[in-house]
């Protein structure tokens, strides 16, 4: 049997095996994944606050809300990888919470940032919901660049398989759960650009990205080789239900509510904007 023959249908077109070394950045090493980490951030921030702007909302609020969303973001993201998936080193080793690079979870980062953003948002008195609309504009984008950083490191090795999109892994072809998500992270943002501009209710963008977001990410985490499970579940596909049922409902209140904001992004009843305007014709009659 030639060498060839080992391969699991070496026939099918494969995903090539890149290695990225190390590199020196401003004479630091820099590792391709904090770099590209980096790289999500700033395009997230650029046009999550161009999308601030363009809808009326306070760009200086929105500066901030992406600022705690980022930090409560990374803690999240650590806390909830540790916890969720490996509570035995927890146990073992309780300083492990608080070592922030030694692992993280994207599922710990929505909520951590959701929890930062909503905290800032509050403190300012504007609505969290007309905020994170323009912020997903922003988030779309960037996690096409954050998941090809995951991608290119390969932290997310999935089974062995023939797939035409498998990458080709020392030892055989395998799923890779981080370039699965650039592509869907692409389709996400292609449509949200591609959609014609006209009025939305107020959640409208971000039940559209969590409610396909959610029902691909829980199918993907099938293919997952050693995460944690509960019950055949994956934290992560927990959450899926979670944020699919979210999506549900903010169709189903932003529909029923027609609410609207102000310029700086409070809440105000349409209902309410209406009334108001036939209280005016009243008394000015």
């Amino acid at each position: 049997m030639s060498p060839s023959d080992t391969r699991l249908h070496a026939d099918e077109p494969l995903i090539p095996y890149v290695h990225i070394p190390t590199f020196r950045l401003l004479g630091q090493p820099v590792h391709i994944f904090t770099f590209l980490a980096m790289a999500a951030i700033a395009v997230t921030y650029v046009l999550a606050q161009r999308r601030v702007r363009a809808v009326g909302l306070y760009a200086p609020i929105g500066a901030g809300a992406l600022l705690y969303t980022a930090m409560f973001g990374f803690i999240g993201a650590h806390v909830f990888e540790v916890l969720a998936y490996h509570p035995h080193k927890v146990l073992e080793r309780p300083v492990l919470l608080i070592e922030i690079w030694s692992g993280m979870s994207s599922f710990g980062g929505f909520i951590g940032g959701l929890a930062g953003m909503h905290y800032h948002c509050r403190r300012h008195g504007v609505w969290t919901l007309a905020y994170l609309d323009a912020f997903v504009f922003g988030f779309a984008p960037g996690w096409i660049i954050g998941r090809l950083g995951c991608f290119l490191a390969h932290d997310h090795p999935g089974v062995h398989s023939d797939f035409f999109l498998a990458v080709d892994y020392p030892g055989g072809a395998r799923h890779d759960l981080g370039l699965y998500e650039v592509l869907l992270a692409v389709a996400l943002t292609v449509l949200l650009y591609a959609l014609p501009r006209r009025e939305r209710f107020v959640g409208f963008y971000t039940a559209l990205v969590i409610g396909i977001y959610a029902p691909v990410r829980f199918a993907l985490d099938f293919l997952r080789v050693a995460d944690r499970r509960y019950l055949g579940l994956t934290p992560a596909q927990y959450l899926c239900v979670a944020m699919l049922g979210l999506s549900v409902w903010l169709v189903v209140r932003g529909r029923r509510a027609r609410d609207v904001v102000d310029e700086g992004g409070a809440a105000l009843q349409r209902g309410d904007e209406d009334d108001d305007a036939s209280r005016r014709e009243a008394d000015d009659s």
